[in-house]
C-alpha cells in the first residue's frame, strides 16, 4: 500500500503507521488474513503396535441421496497401515453404531483384531 502511495507521488512522514492502522481495521483483510494454526494441546501420538491393532471407524452424513437412496458413509481405518475401507449406506440405526472407545469391564481396550472383523461383516464391507 506504501510503495504504491509513494509512486503515485504521495509522501508524509506516518504513512507506514497510518498504512498498517488502516490494514488492520480492514473488513477483508481480519477474513482475509494468515492465521496461525496452533492447536489448543499439544498432540499426542496414536500408538498402534501392529497391523489392525487399533481402528478408528465415523460415521458421515446425512447427504444428498445418491444412487440406492444410500445418504451415509461409514469409514474404518487402521491406524498402523492407514488402510482404508468405506460404505455408502442408505439408514444407520441403532446395530451399527459404534461407541468411541470400547471398553471391558475391567477398564481395558476390547481387543479391536476380535470383534471388528464381526462389525465390519455386519455392515457390508
Amino acid at each position: 500500500v506504501v510503495a504504491k502511495a509513494i509512486r503515485l507521488g504521495y509522501y508524509w512522514l506516518t504513512m507506514h503507521k497510518d498504512a498498517h492502522d488502516m490494514i488492520q481495521k480492514c473488513c477483508d483483510y481480519q477474513i482475509h488474513r494468515p492465521m496461525t494454526r496452533h492447536p489448543q494441546q499439544p498432540l499426542t501420538p496414536i500408538m498402534a503396535l501392529w497391523p489392525f491393532y487399533k481402528w478408528r471407524i465415523d460415521i458421515a452424513g446425512p447427504f444428498l441421496e445418491g444412487p440406492g437412496k444410500v445418504k451415509f458413509l461409514i469409514v474404518a481405518m487402521d491406524y498402523f497401515t492407514k488402510w482404508i475401507e468405506a460404505k455408502a449406506l442408505a439408514t444407520i440405526i441403532g446395530g451399527q453404531r459404534v461407541p468411541d472407545a470400547p471398553l471391558t469391564g475391567l477398564g481395558l481396550d476390547v481387543a479391536p483384531h476380535r470383534c471388528l472383523p464381526r462389525l465390519l461383516l455386519q455392515c457390508g464391507m
